[in-house]
């Protein structure tokens, strides 16, 4: 049995074909259909609950922060956010990337707008009402600027997100040991 959004989806397809196949009775009748999977979908959004899918791949908050927990303990047991640059293994730097990405979705939840985040220093940031790319800005104090997101479209202005101070800690440890990233 295929999901609501996908029965859905491939209504809209068939509706493409069909609104230039010119037969106004089919299309009304699998419009109907389509508009009830919209209306369906909607009252599950507006309810607030958890589809079978959503609850099955959940993840709860405690979760969060014991994983969290066991990647902190593991960088501080061996040292690792306090090696320098070429220290670390490439097993021990991709513990410190998982834990440092974990960190930061736990903090600053986001959809994926910090996957090509470019690291820039304030002094050297130019915001531009065009500008697509999304940056990590460094100095004193740390920000994200989210220029692209899915929903952009219903906003003008980039999402600034501040840093707190201990994950700028954790930030700036990890570009002192990967300034290339």
């Amino acid at each position: 049995l295929t999901s609501l959004h996908t029965r859905r989806n491939k209504l809209n397809a068939v509706l493409t074909v069909l609104r230039k196949a010119d037969d106004g009775d089919i299309y009304i009748t699998y419009e109907s259909l389509r508009d009830e999977y919209n209306n369906t979908l909607r009252k599950e959004t507006e309810s607030h609950t958890k589809s079978r899918k959503q609850e099955k791949n959940w993840v709860t908050k405690a979760e969060i922060d014991e994983m969290l927990a066991e990647r902190e303990n593991y960088l501080v047991k061996r040292n690792i956010m306090k090696m320098k640059q070429g220290e670390p293994s490439k097993s021990e730097g991709q513990k410190f990337h998982d834990y440092l990405l974990l960190r930061t979705v736990a903090e600053l939840p986001s959809r994926n707008d910090f996957h090509s985040l470019k690291i820039i220093k304030r002094a050297a940031y130019k915001p531009a009402k065009e500008d697509e790319q999304n940056y990590l800005v460094t100095g004193k104090r740390m920000e994200i600027v989210v220029n692209s997101w899915k929903t952009k479209k219903s906003f003008s202005e980039p999402r600034v997100l501040p840093l707190s101070a201990d994950l700028q800690k954790v930030m700036r440890a990890f570009i002192k040991q990967r300034p290339e990233q």
